[in-house]
């Protein structure tokens, strides 16, 4: 995998018969973290991904709210592979908080959108796919938002831990 800039390396990825994906927001990625089968790594993961996309910026998840995230992916597992998208986090975020203007469902709207940060993982397919010799993501666009960046890494790394098997990878 190769992280880019600027399509730096675009040609010389796709010359090695490689697979090149530019994170343009705006623009699906094909990344739909909901719809990864059910084990206990990805239920983990998403656990954790959900945690990061719902902490406000200035401050962080209380107990309560934690136990709503892991019981709304437990609930997101019960529903058919084809239907999980972010579409579906505002109602299994609910929980038995209290409903109110920067609760949980409140604050996944914004990964819903695609005018705003829907267009990363709010997809109906997920299109990851690992199996050229080498994959290119160019990240220019989204380098500097911070919470953009990070969840794109995390599933971008997290797809990666699920296909090494000790094979050389470049």
């Amino acid at each position: 995998v190769y992280f880019d800039y600027m399509r730096g390396a675009e040609l010389f990825i796709r010359a090695l018969g490689g697979r090149y994906e530019v994170m343009e927001p705006m623009q699906a990625t094909g990344f739909a973290p909901l719809q990864l089968e059910d084990t206990a790594e990805n239920r983990t993961f998403l656990e954790g991904l959900l945690r990061y996309l719902l902490t406000p910026d200035d401050a962080s998840l209380d107990v309560a709210e934690m136990r709503v995230i892991n019981t709304a992916v437990d609930k997101v597992y019960k529903i058919p592979r084809q239907q999980r998208t972010f579409e579906l986090l505002p109602e299994v975020l609910r929980g038995s908080l209290a409903p109110g203007m920067n609760d949980l469902a409140a604050r996944i709207e914004p990964w819903l959108d695609p005018g705003d940060k829907g267009w990363l993982f709010n997809n109906p397919v997920d299109l990851v796919d690992f199996s050229k010799p080498v994959v290119g993501f160019d990240m220019t666009k989204i380098l500097a938002d911070k919470k953009l960046r990070s969840a794109a890494l995390l599933y971008i790394f997290h797809r990666l831990e699920e296909i090494i098997d000790g094979t050389p990878l470049l």
